[in-house]
């Protein structure tokens, strides 16, 4: 079969069919592929592409196509239409294209000027190839997802790659997604699970909590969690995001929605348990909740289920840190439960003191001289928790901890301490420790400051 015979075969037979003959339309394409030109190349991977999406990288002609299209782009043999689609292909194949992509971006007007289509495009791909985009281009996607809010819901897989790169680069401060909120709220479609997750963890990520879009995102959830039963479509890495980011938010789940998540658990076990980072975040999320799954978490130890993420040096930082976090957890608040000590593994992580703390640190030294307190130090006594405060010991109260509030530990606009905090004061109790909130305005006027922490030692002696 020559090119023309075979783009017939692709645009016209059955793609189930297709999907069958894959690898030997592979090899076909491959025997004519020093034929084709740029456009030709790009208009037989997007045939492919519709055949089996996840396939593709796999093919020969992909890999072969890769080539011929980079020697392409080095002689300027590619317009701009084609430079995009080369761009999308890069994308399929992740950080092994990163390089390419950062050449082919060279060769394409600044995102601002591209239409929207394109510019999903382009943050997609960044984000597939690990590929960081600059602080003002983040705006600029920023902006694209307020200013299109609607047509952007209407078309799923454009909003979530433009989420995916805000989450990526970090929102910014000015990103109130105001918008966004208002056409989540009033739209009547029931999203599904992928998009919730995408969603959701954008908010959680710009730690801006609005409780009617959670309610909703989480209506949608637990209905499509409950029906999972027989069909298990569900990815679980979509639980992990939704669990995880509704409790850096502070949604409040009930018994019946632990009931939900339990069952959904304990019925996909035998999968889940093959996906260990993932698992044992789930069940961190779970915990953070309020709800203890003290027998699936026996069960996990029994059977080595966590053992890998230890010593797996594929699982990064924040996998092995939330692991230890979980086992603070367990630790703290079921001290009888038996952790295997193969797995209490501490995972050291450098953390920056911030400007505030030490100004709260150095105006309580100077305190020291008359206030019945030793021991002060900026730290975290759950090491486990990434949130450095100031510890001390008072002759009357006892262990004091104070904690600053400020836009690293709280919800954006309100002084309402995120799910990490939150758990980080739960456990302090449970420790013994009296707690302190400072709001960083507090901090500004000394007299302010000085009259605050007063009231709050006397309130504390009561």
């Amino acid at each position: 079969m020559d090119e023309k015979q075979v783009k017939l075969l692709l645009e016209n037979e059955d793609k189930i069919k297709l999907k069958k003959l894959l690898l030997d339309i592979d090899v076909i394409c491959c025997n004519f592929i020093d034929k084709l030109s740029p456009s030709e190349l790009l208009e037989f991977l997007i045939l492919l592409i519709k055949i089996n999406t996840n396939k593709i990288t796999n093919l020969l002609f992909y890999k072969k196509s890769m080539e011929l299209l980079k020697i392409a782009l080095k002689r300027n043999q590619l317009n701009h239409n084609e430079n995009l689609k080369y761009l999308y292909f890069c994308g399929l194949e992740k950080k092994t294209n990163s390089h390419n992509v950062k050449k082919i971006l060279q060769c394409l007007p600044s995102l601002e000027k591209l239409p929207i289509i394109e510019q999903c495009i382009v943050a997609d791909t960044l984000f597939k190839c690990s590929i960081k985009l600059k602080k003002i281009d983040g705006k600029i996607i920023e902006n694209i997802i307020e200013n299109n809010t609607d047509y952007l819901i209407n078309n799923k897989q454009l909003l979530v790659s433009l989420c995916k790169a805000v989450r990526y680069v970090g929102p910014s401060d000015n990103f109130t997604m105001i918008n966004l909120s208002k056409s989540l709220i009033n739209s009547k479609e029931r999203f599904n699970l992928i998009f919730i997750a995408h969603i959701i963890s954008l908010y959680a990520e710009a730690h801006q909590k609005d409780q009617q879009v959670l309610d909703k995102l989480f209506d949608d959830s637990w209905q499509q969690i409950e029906n999972d039963e027989n069909n298990m479509n569900i990815r679980i890495k979509d639980i992990d995001r939704i669990l995880w980011s509704g409790r850096i938010l502070n949604y409040q789940m009930d018994n019946d929605k632990f009931y939900i998540i339990n069952k959904f658990i304990k019925k996909r076990y035998h999968h889940i348990k093959n996906h260990h980072s993932l698992f044992m975040n789930i069940l961190l999320s779970i915990w953070m909740y309020g709800d203890k799954p003290i027998n699936i978490i026996n069960e996990c130890f029994e059977n080595n289920i966590f053992d890998s993420i230890i010593h797996d040096d594929n699982d990064n930082w924040k996998i092995k840190a939330r692991l230890q976090l979980l086992l603070a957890c367990i630790q703290i608040e079921c001290p009888d439960i038996i952790i295997p000590n193969k797995l209490q593994v501490p995972h050291c992580v450098g953390q920056k003191v911030h400007n505030n703390l030490k100004i709260i640190f150095k105006y309580i030294k100077s305190l020291d001289y008359y206030l019945p307190i030793d021991q002060l130090v900026i730290d975290c006594p759950i090491k486990e928790i990434l949130i450095l405060g100031i510890s001390l010991n008072h002759q009357k109260i006892g262990k004091i901890h104070i904690d600053l509030l400020d836009e690293n530990t709280c919800l954006k606009g309100v002084e309402e301490p995120h799910g990490l905090l939150n758990l980080k004061l739960r456990l302090l109790s449970k420790l013994g420790y009296k707690s302190i909130l400072i709001p960083s305005i507090k901090i500004k006027d000394e007299k302010i400051f000085s009259l605050y922490l007063e009231e709050n030692f006397n309130r504390l002696c009561e």
